[in-house]
Order: structure tokens, then C-alpha cells, then sequence
């Protein structure tokens, strides 16, 4: 397989154990996840949420990421993969 863009030099490769090993950690303490509702807790609590009781945000990059916020829970809400 011919793999081209800036993630080619990964392919094939455990991020988690590089991560590690780099970071001289544990693999199990490595969490990767999508980055939405990192996103929309920092807006929740030094942005532009800040002061709403619930809000939803929408990433957009790579791929298209939703995240939602309410009681103080950001979490991932994957509208993505919702017809529309």
C-alpha cells in the first residue's frame, strides 16, 4: 500500500508504545481519543461557553467532530455520523 500525506512516516507504527517510550510512561496511561470534547471543555471554562449551562461545539479539520457540554461533562457526541 502506498500511503502519502503527513501521517505516512506512522503507518504501521503503535502510537501508544512510541508515546510511551518517548514520554518514558506507561502504555495503559496513554488515552487517545478524538479531540472534540478537549476542545469543548477549554471553551466551557476559558472561552466562549464559559458561563452557559450547556453548549455544543463543532470541530472542523481533518474530519468533522461535534462535542456536547452539560453538568459539567464535556463528552464526544458524534454527530458525524448522523444523517442530515
Amino acid at each position: 500500500m502506498n500511503v502519502k500525506g503527513r501521517y505516512h512516516n506512522l503507518y504501521k507504527h503503535n502510537i501508544k508504545e512510541l508515546m510511551a517510550t518517548k514520554l518514558d510512561g506507561n502504555i495503559s496511561q496513554i488515552k487517545i481519543m478524538n479531540d472534540s470534547p478537549y476542545f469543548m471543555q477549554g471553551e466551557v471554562f476559558n472561552g466562549s461557553a464559559r458561563g452557559f449551562k450547556s453548549s455544543l461545539g463543532i470541530t472542523l479539520g481533518v474530519g468533522f467532530g461535534t462535542a456536547s457540554y452539560k453538568n459539567g461533562i464535556a463528552q464526544n457526541s458524534q454527530l458525524a455520523y448522523t444523517l442530515f
